[in-house]
């Protein structure tokens, strides 16, 4: 795993509020006057700025916000928790590790350099401004039975935005979390094969949610992006993390013995497109245009197309602007 020791410890010197003398700074990170330079190269290219240079003093006037493990550990009622703070993506850094890692195990980063989103994205942010977290489940099952997992564990993540006081949250199928129209968040599964000894699939959860603005540059998706922040809504990150964990250990073992039927009444509440005219572009073959009408027991989309009601297991679905008929 790369390290970036230098970056990190200049970030918590700067972050003090008060400049820092260029000679204070190169003796606390052991470097160069080009290591320094580099140190804040990186920075940059984190997405951090406002850090000025004055006669030999360097200050950065907004400080990103920084996670306490302590208050994550709190927060999820659990010690097995690990805080990167950067890192390639949490879902791979809990892939890599499965093997000696147990249900439930968690990994949380404050910036990531190749995360991941759906249909094989990336997924950019900026330090501290998105919750950034995954979970490992020791899937007992064949991968069959997943069918519905990340519809299940979508609702379950928005329901726990709600309670947590974000009541605008919804979910556009399958995984996106969004609020006003705009996407806050989403969810990514992958899979890997299951560790030494144990039946069924190692499987990773992963999350990010915008908390703060500018979410500038979110994504490689080209659509509107919301945060938490933008929307008035304030949550500790930690707090956030923590509960959304906690709603994840509960929801797994519940989907194992009853699969997707255990919430499938509570869809219809938070649903983001149902009832509306909706754009979807499957996999292969052409794009339709109908009306959203929820999802069935596998959690397959349902669109209604020329009086017909069509089921759809994968697409690219987004609010349509043609009228219908």
């Amino acid at each position: 795993m790369i390290t970036y020791d230098h970056p990190l410890q200049l970030l918590q010197q700067l972050s003090s509020g008060t400049p820092q003398a260029e000679a204070h700074l190169l003796e606390r990170l052991k470097t160069t006057p080009v290591g320094l330079q580099q140190a804040l190269l990186t920075l940059k290219a984190w997405g951090i700025r406002g850090v000025t240079h004055a006669d030999h003093h360097y200050q950065l006037t907004t400080p990103p916000p920084r996670l306490s493990h302590a208050a994550l550990c709190h927060q999820s009622h659990s010690e097995d928790i690990r805080l990167i703070p950067v890192l390639s993506s949490t879902n791979q850094a809990l892939l890599e590790q499965q093997q000696a890692l147990q249900s439930g195990a968690a990994c949380v980063a404050e910036y990531q350099t190749a995360g991941r989103g759906c249909r094989g994205r990336s997924w950019l942010t900026t330090f501290g401004s998105c919750a950034l977290f995954s979970m490992l489940w020791h899937w007992p099952r064949q991968p069959h039975t997943l069918v519905g997992l990340s519809v299940a564990l979508s609702l379950v993540t928005a329901e726990t935005l709600q309670r947590l006081g974000a009541q605008q949250v919804t979910v556009k199928w399958p995984n996106d979390l969004y609020i006003e129209g705009r996407k806050l968040g989403g969810l990514l599964i992958e899979t890997a094969g299951a560790a030494a000894g144990r039946a069924g699939v190692a499987l990773v959860i992963g999350c990010g949610i915008n908390l703060i603005t500018p979410v500038s540059q979110q994504h490689a998706i080209h659509q509107p992006v919301m945060s938490l922040q933008a929307a008035g809504i304030v949550i500790a990150a930690e707090q956030l993390i923590g509960q959304v964990l906690n709603a994840w250990r509960v929801a797994l073992p519940q989907f194992v013995e009853q699969g997707l039927a255990a919430c499938l009444a509570r869809w219809p509440q938070l649903d983001a497109f149902i009832g509306q005219p909706v754009h979807l572009q499957p996999p292969q073959g052409a794009a339709i245009v109908g009306i959203a009408r929820g999802i069935d027991h596998q959690g397959a989309l349902l669109v209604e197309h020329q009086g017909t009601l069509q089921r759809f297991i994968q697409g690219k679905l987004s609010l349509s602007a043609e009228p219908l008929g």
